[in-house]
């Protein structure tokens, strides 16, 4: 159901030094694949785990029907059998699977770092190794390695603590919060070739953009950070990391690799040959140079406000593709980073940096975000109708107040409070917690409309 690899990262996930964990259990009805929360059953000196709707008695007296599975689900309801060692399997009817929603965490992961190491080998197609120097690095290719770096140290020490899940979850955290999700969408225009048509057909030949060198940098780097995380991930998922190393050597069985050499003007990355298996390749040797706290730093403050950006892109219906214009008030070293990096906004939320320092006023109608070290603002002007916007963010704001009345009422009944089940109690209070700052948002879109 979810593969080796997913079940062994899943495994390391929460294979912590202090104490053991019990896998939590269900079981998953063979018809629908509904998940059936289990029980403990006293059996003698022993402590069966059986599912909490078994029907018929454990353990099934000598000649007696085996005990049946009904399932939860009101459109399926089928029955099924339950699963356990302590009796043959009847061989016609179904039987209901031992599962874990833990390992959903191991497959998500999987999947996400497998589907973005083929958009990498799609966007590899004319690889050249070569030398790359500190000078050719983009602000983007400077910062992932730096993190790669930092992740790189974490994991030989995490390990050589055994210490496997915080290793797992170093290396789940840079693979899919930042190499998946920020640097393969910052790359995409240095990687991006366009179209060209001829005359009598449509025939489409693609043609690198202008400046190819920009192209093979990119390239260079990106294989460069796929190859050390297909290194630094084959102890918790070996088949797909094989699979993917040999890939990659088709692609490029030379490739430019980290330099460690301390010979002052080295290139970052040089030409190596690759092993002819993950399993024989050597271990990540990262040196850790490349870290830069304050780059790090930088890149964050940028994934805050972009994040911010696409927050009001979300409030306010507005198009990814409508292009907006940003204003940050800041001090004046922040506003310098944030205009080293500005180019990122514009690719990746469409936003043009229009002005950012201590100076920067706030224009009428704009929606707002606020960050640690900053204020940003987008003029909604000729974006949005702002009278119907307005509209609909009162009307929102007086939903949610009954809602909110309703909640509070029961919480301020004593029977309620008395008489019904104290996780029910705690539900209403974490509803209620939850509409109050619902709302608390929407006054602020009303405040930012008025």
């Amino acid at each position: 159901k979810y593969g080796a690899d997913a079940v062994r990262f899943s495994i390391a996930s929460f294979a912590g030094e202090t104490q053991d964990v019990r896998l939590p259990i269900s079981y998953e009805c063979p018809h629908c694949e509904t998940l059936i929360p289990p029980k403990l059953y006293k059996l003698g000196a022993m402590t069966v785990v059986v599912p909490t709707t078994l029907k018929g008695e454990f353990p099934v007296p000598q000649g007696q029907p085996k005990p049946t599975l009904a399932c939860t689900n009101k459109k399926c309801k089928q029955e099924s059998q339950f699963s356990t060692p302590l009796y043959d399997p009847e061989p016609n009817q179904p039987v209901a699977a031992v599962v874990s929603e833990r390992f959903e965490y191991g497959r998500n992961f999987c999947n996400k770092f497998w589907n973005a190491a083929r958009f990498a080998m799609m966007n590899l197609a004319g690889y050249t190794p070569g030398d790359v120097t500190a000078d050719q690095l983009q602000l983007e290719d400077q910062w992932i390695l730096s993190r790669l770096s930092t992740v790189a140290h974490q994991m030989n020490e995490y390990l050589s603590r055994y210490q496997f899940d915080a290793a797992t979850r170093a290396i789940r955290d840079f693979t899919w919060n930042e190499f998946c999700d920020w640097y393969l969408e910052m790359i995409k225009p240095r990687l991006r070739t366009k179209m060209k048509f001829t005359a009598d057909a449509n025939e489409e030949h693609p043609e690198v953009e202008t400046n190819r060198e920009e192209r093979a940098i990119a390239q260079r780097v990106l294989l460069a950070v796929l190859d050390s995380l297909v290194r630094l991930l084959q102890p918790f998922t070996p088949f797909i990391c094989e699979e993917l190393w040999q890939r990659l050597k088709d692609i490029a069985g030379e490739r430019a690799l980290p330099n460690s050499s301390a010979e002052a003007n080295a290139a970052v990355l040089t030409p190596q040959a690759c092993a002819d298996s993950v399993v024989v390749a050597n271990w990540p040797d990262v040196p850790r140079s490349w870290q830069d706290e304050s780059l790090e730093k930088r890149f964050a403050q940028l994934q805050d406000t972009i994040i911010a950006i696409r927050n009001v892109r979300a409030i306010y219906n507005l198009p990814p593709g409508t292009p907006v214009k940003l204003l940050m008030r800041t001090t004046a070293d922040v506003a310098q980073e944030m205009q080293s990096v500005a180019s990122q906004f514009d690719n990746l939320t469409k936003a043009v940096l229009e002005a950012a320092g201590a100076d920067v006023e706030r224009p009428s109608g704009a929606a707002s975000f606020s960050l640690g070290n900053a204020d940003g603002f987008i003029p909604l002007e000729g974006l949005i109708d702002r009278e119907a916007e307005l509209a609909r963010q009162q009307k929102e704001a007086d939903t949610l107040r009954k809602h909110i009345k309703g909640h509070e009422g029961k919480l301020n009944n004593e029977a309620f409070t008395a008489k019904a089940p104290a996780e029910v109690v705690e539900q209403v209070r974490e509803t209620l917690a939850g509409l109050k700052k619902q709302l608390q948002s929407v006054e602020e879109i009303i405040e930012d409309l008025s």
